[in-house]
């Protein structure tokens, strides 16, 4: 399917059509597992290449030292000028993209 510029609004198949083109399809099995890395349970870092591995199967924070010490420090340092939202409650399940047609998009005002 080729797409053009024009000024009518794609339908919802093409829409469909463009998010399944767009999409990395991942298969995980005996040959290759779900990545075991769970920053919140194991307490460490994970790093990958998402250009030539976007699915995640190669953990890199054991052979790119320098850059996972670089990323930590700038999450660091940008943790550290976060303010809390105090204007809305906790809404983790309002954002499930589940509810969106598999789409991160946003779900308060």
């Amino acid at each position: 399917m080729s797409f053009t510029s024009n000024s009518r609004t794609a339908t919802a198949n093409e829409i469909n059509e463009i998010r399944d083109l767009a999409t990395v399809k991942c298969i995980f099995d005996s040959q290759y597992p779900v990545p075991d890395c769970n920053p919140s349970v194991t307490k460490q870092p994970c790093l990958f290449n998402v250009v030539s591995d976007p699915c995640e199967m190669h953990n890199l924070v054991n052979t790119k030292e320098t850059i996972m010490r670089k990323l930590y420090n700038m999450l660091t340092t940008e943790k550290q000028s976060l303010l809390p939202d105090i204007s809305k409650p906790l809404d983790y399940d309002g954002a499930n993209p589940a509810k969106f047609n598999q789409t991160w998009s946003p779900w308060q005002d």
